[in-house]
């Protein structure tokens, strides 16, 4: 079984790797960093505060502290929000091709599990995705640590927030693919979710207070916990990014999003298997 899923996670991966859009976004990752690299051998920090406007706002703090979580915050949350929705345009497209006449039937005269597939799909399908998640993080880290001293570990807990909420998104468009067959419908579908549910969803006390009645607040407190709590997560993150210039206790900051997203990964995922297991090819 191992070794079926093995190959199915290398013949999954190699399909990625062949995509023009993965390379693309493995080029714009290195051109991030090349920038922060030209930023501080072109640009003294003391002559970068004034652009980013943030020295006057906090006077009693090292400027290398200051510059440092202004990089880690200019490269993590643009990340995480263009990182999820490159992601789901790439990944949108794996489970309908396999679906493919021709393809499903081969992979079905084979001696392999449907679990093992969609396993297969979801493995290889990642390791590229996560490949440049921890190294734009990483690389961003020791950059920052090299040029402005500051080895802010708390930073590297960006790459498991947005590694998660990655898996999530993955998680739900492999079901919506082999529920609908079409990787339009779950790409669009999943935007919606990021771009305008989502927003809704974290502020949904907001609109709690607009929409009378108890239904709407059940509603929309329900489709909370249904749907990939990534707004919660990118807040999350960007809490992360400035806790040691604000002063924040991680240890106090709340993790349920990240939990309950990372749970969610796995049910939406045995909904795929249950869903394809009982389609008929």
């Amino acid at each position: 079984m191992q070794s079926r899923i093995l190959t199915l996670t290398k013949l999954s991966f190699k399909e990625m790797i062949s995509k023009k859009i993965v390379w693309g976004i493995t080029g714009i990752t290195i051109l991030i960093l090349l920038v922060i690299i030209l930023v501080f051998n072109v640009f003294d920090v003391e002559e970068i505060l004034p652009v980013i406007n943030m020295k006057k706002n906090h006077q009693q703090t090292n400027i290398y502290d200051i510059a440092a979580t202004f990089f880690r915050t200019a490269v993590s949350v643009p990340m995480y929000i263009g990182g999820i929705f490159l992601s789901i345009f790439t990944i949108s497209t794996l489970i309908p091709t396999i679906l493919e006449k021709g393809t499903i039937d081969f992979f079905l005269s084979r001696p392999i599990k449907r679990y093992e597939i969609i396993l297969g799909e979801f493995l290889g399908g990642s390791l590229m995705v996560l490949a440049n998640i921890i190294f734009l993080i990483l690389g961003t880290w020791i950059l920052i640590g090299f040029y402005l001293g500051n080895w802010e570990v708390s930073f590297l807990f960006v790459i498991p927030l947005t590694i998660v909420t990655f898996l999530d998104y993955f998680a739900l468009i492999i079901l919506f693919g082999v529920l609908w067959q079409n990787s339009i419908s779950a790409m669009m579908i999943s935007y919606i979710i990021f771009f305008v549910l989502g927003p809704i969803l974290e502020n949904r006390d907001v609109f709690i207070i607009f929409l009378d009645g108890k239904a709407w607040e059940y509603t929309l407190n329900t489709l909370y916990y249904i749907f990939p709590q990534s707004h919660s997560i990118l807040q999350l993150t960007t809490r992360v990014t400035t806790s040691e210039l604000r002063q924040i206790n991680l240890a106090e900051l709340n993790y349920l999003p990240v939990f309950v997203t990372f749970l969610q990964s796995f049910i939406y995922l045995g909904l795929a298997i249950f869903v394809f297991r009982k389609k008929d090819y």
